[in-house]
């Protein structure tokens, strides 16, 4: 299953895949992937436009959030043309209050949907015009095809982000209660630095949560898992799941390093190290400045993440340094996670 949450709005879209050999007579089949196309047919100078709003004015944060859980809910039934859109979110209140969780009914103003419109031309674009095209298209919520391409969504022309991540490892029984504290102390966050005129993450929050890498079933003997995979299986049986955490905003969003440096702490404070793996492709390891900048949490946390793996850090790292002792094909971070 996979969340996606914007800031300031109320209701996550929620994606769940399941196993299904036949086609279910709602959903609409698939064979590409990129089914979407609302989200990742945004042009790099669009991107660029509304980063720049962003920046600028971060106090419109909660309004790109609320558009964009709008957009989407109206796209994925092929609706979201600026019409519909309008008619949907533009309320005549020219003030927004918070509720006590950090959160406000889904309207925006009239200035802030003019703010935005390079987006929401960008994505009325990709809406079908015709009846018949949107009874076809509006199935977008329910598609069917092969699971590698159904996951496949984000390419060259998605809106560009940055995100931290983490894979949590949990006993099953233990995602929801853990997500619940998660999502209470972004909300607590959210309000916190937005009661401050500060507003760092204007993308969404993501959460997926899948199995653990295993070798059974690879018909391979002596097989073993990734040695540094953040879903590398533990040696605690009872891990038996991953919860991804991401959450997304704009480079150089003022504020965006401490809020993402308080998310990180309450992480590694509520668990142990070795049940809090980074994801490598994206931000971790954070102080105000930004990430990978942490020297400690590189140096010491990292390693200790791995400390039940079924292959430990330092034997992973023995291994690099034996395949490259002059550390040619090192980057800088590189350098510091195998010092």
């Amino acid at each position: 299953m996979e969340v996606i949450w914007f800031p300031f709005s109320q209701k996550p879209w929620l994606k769940v895949w399941s196993n299904e050999p036949q086609k279910p007579a709602s959903s609409r089949a698939v064979s590409g992937v990129y089914n979407y196309a609302f989200s990742d047919n945004i042009p790099l100078f669009i991107s660029n436009i509304i980063k720049g709003i962003l920046v600028a004015k971060p106090k419109l944060v909660p309004a790109f959030g609320i558009l964009q859980s709008v957009t989407t809910t109206l796209a994925l039934k092929g609706g979201a043309n600026r019409e519909n859109l309008y008619n949907q979110v533009v309320s005549n209140t020219s003030a927004r209050s918070l509720t006590g969780d950090g959160v406000n009914n889904e309207t925006i103003t009239e200035e802030e949907f003019e703010a935005f419109l390079p987006y929401i031309e960008a994505v009325e674009s990709t809406q079908p015009e015709n009846t018949h095209a949107r009874s076809l298209f509006a199935q977008n919520y329910d598609i069917w095809g092969p699971a590698w391409k159904t996951l496949v969504y984000v390419r060259e022309t998605t809106l560009r982000v940055t995100a931290n991540g983490y894979a949590v490892h949990l006993n099953r029984a233990d995602v929801q209660p853990f997500l619940h504290d998660f999502a209470n102390v972004y909300l607590r966050l959210q309000s916190e630095y937005a009661g401050r005129g500060q507003y760092p993450i204007a993308g969404p929050m993501e959460i997926r949560v899948t199995g653990v890498d295993k070798t059974d079933g690879l018909n391979l003997s002596n097989a073993k898992p990734p040695a540094l995979s953040a879903t590398t299986d533990t040696q605690d049986a009872n891990l038996d799941t991953v919860v991804w955490l991401d959450l997304l905003t704009f480079a150089d969003m003022p504020w965006a390093g401490e809020f993402y440096q308080e998310v990180e702490e309450w992480l590694y404070q509520q668990l142990p190290a070795h049940q809090v793996r980074v994801e490598w492709s994206k931000g971790w390891g954070y102080i105000a400045t930004g990430a990978w900048k942490n020297e400690d949490f590189i140096a010491n946390t990292v390693p200790t993440t791995f400390s039940t793996a079924t292959r430990s850090y330092e034997e992973t790292a023995a291994r690099l340094r034996e395949y490259d002792p002059h550390y040619l094909f090192a980057s800088s971070l590189v350098r510091k996670l195998v010092p």
